[in-house]
């Protein structure tokens, strides 16, 4: 028996908890994506900003900054820069990382979400099954075929199996961005400090 098969035992819930894995691997796909392509364009645009930092010369770097604005350490760069003079200039390096990283983190709520709800919903799908199970019993007035019922229960535990898969990929990816985006902060947050006092 394939897995297609065994998973069509499971009825309508599967659809869902189909739509739940295909949603979750759409959000980890873009995010990883994402930050891949983050890392390659912050690398690029360092070596360039390195070299105005050793010129000294606050116009270009903040033009370099402008120009390059699709990436978060260029946005962030950009605010130090224009308050590097002013006594705020740690409050603006802190609300400016914090605003990236949480442009950063959208849809990981709707990934939390997939990792709470799809084994939920797998439970569901085997109390439906379970119900499906006791209600032949009875019409059967107690003559059970023990291969009816136990065929009927490992139908209704396949939605079981297929939410906690779900759950559990949603949730190890779900954390293990989070980590990224941590790590990204800090990143950020050091990088941000560093260009203090270069233009004085």
């Amino acid at each position: 028996m394939s897995y297609l098969s065994i998973a069509v035992k499971g009825g309508y819930i599967m659809i869902i908890l189909a739509i739940l894995s295909i949603a979750a691997l759409t959000i980890i796909i873009e995010k990883f994506l994402s930050l891949k392509k983050n890392k390659k364009e912050k690398e690029d645009f360092l070596l360039e900003f390195d070299k105005v930092i050793q010129e000294k010369d606050l116009n270009r770097a903040t033009q370099l900054c402008e120009a390059i604005d699709s990436i978060p350490i260029s946005r962030v760069y950009a605010g130090v820069l224009s308050n590097i003079k002013s006594d705020n200039v740690e409050q603006t390096i802190s609300s400016g990382v914090q605003r990236e990283i949480l442009t950063m983190e959208k849809g990981l709520g709707s990934l939390s979400t997939i990792a709470a709800v799809g084994p939920l919903f797998g439970f569901m799908g085997t109390v439906l099954g379970m119900i499906k199970v006791f209600m032949k019993i009875q019409q059967t007035a107690g003559g059970v075929d023990i291969s009816l019922l136990a065929g009927g229960i490992w139908e209704a535990l396949i939605t079981t199996v297929a939410g906690l898969v779900v759950g559990i990929v949603a949730l190890s990816f779900y954390n293990l961005l989070l980590d990224k985006l941590d790590y990204e902060a800090v990143d950020l947050q050091q990088k941000a400090n560093m260009i203090i006092g270069k233009f004085d």
